[in-house]
């Protein structure tokens, strides 16, 4: 059975709770720096790797440093394999927010008189 709660990826197993405040507090922070750009011109190969950059960042603030380095082990700086990554952990957070949703409406069909 999956754990809901647990994100494995690349072999790395962490873990995920988006219904918790301190996860999700270090999830908001981590995005926060992301967005940090310099306006400094790239050339699209400077650009690639500082978007990777961004993400590793993004995943040692989260989990902790040295995350990013066990994650992306054997994947090259490559925007579209980061971002499938990236997208996976929001898939996950989707999912257990939806099942959230899901338990509080079977507590109320419950428990709920008229329901």
């Amino acid at each position: 059975m999956d754990d809901l709660y647990i994100w494995e990826i690349n072999g790395v197993r962490l873990e995920v709770d988006a219904e918790d405040a301190e996860f999700m507090e270090r999830y908001k922070r981590a995005e926060d720096l992301m967005k940090i750009s310099d306006t400094e011109a790239k050339t699209e190969l400077e650009a690639i790797r500082e978007y990777c950059l961004k993400y590793r960042i993004f995943y040692d603030n989260l989990f902790g440093e040295g995350t990013s380095e066990r994650i992306f082990n054997g994947i090259p700086d490559n925007r579209r394999k980061y971002d499938d990554i990236f997208i996976k952990l929001l898939e996950r957070m989707m999912k257990q927010r939806i099942q959230s949703k899901l338990r509080l409406v079977g507590a109320m069909k419950k428990y709920v008189p008229g329901r």
